[in-house]
C-alpha cells in the first residue's frame, strides 16, 4: 500500500533517482566498512606479532656488530607502513566511489 501512496507524491524519476543514491551510499559504505574491518585484522596481527616477539624472547638482531637494533624496530615499520599504505588505498577507494554515480 505504500507504494501505491508513493506513485502520488513522487514521480518515477523522482523515485529512481531517490533509489539510485541510496544504492550508491549503500557502495560506499560497504567500501568504506570493509576497509576499517581490514584495519582492525592488521592491528589484531601487529598485536599478536608483539607477543610472539615478547614471548619468545627475540630481542636485538646483529647483537654485538655496530648497527645493533631490536627485533621490534622491524617489525613495528613493517606492520605501520602495511596498516598506512591499506588506509591509503582505502582512501583513494572511497574516493573513486564516492565520484561513481
Amino acid at each position: 500500500m505504500a507504494e501505491e501512496n508513493d506513485g502520488r507524491f513522487f514521480s518515477k524519476e523522482v523515485r529512481r533517482d531517490v533509489r539510485k543514491t541510496w544504492q550508491h551510499r549503500f557502495r560506499v559504505s560497504n567500501k568504506l566498512a570493509s576497509h576499517l574491518a581490514g584495519a582492525v585484522i592488521i592491528i589484531l596481527g601487529m598485536e599478536a606479532l608483539e607477543m610472539v616477539i615478547k614471548f619468545t624472547g627475540l630481542g636485538v638482531l646483529f647483537d654485538g656488530l655496530p648497527f645493533a637494533f631490536p627485533l621490534r624496530w622491524i617489525v613495528n615499520a613493517s606492520d605501520l607502513a602495511v596498516l598506512v599504505g591499506f588506509l591509503v588505498r582505502g582512501v583513494l577507494v572511497m574516493w573513486k566511489a564516492e565520484g561513481d554515480e
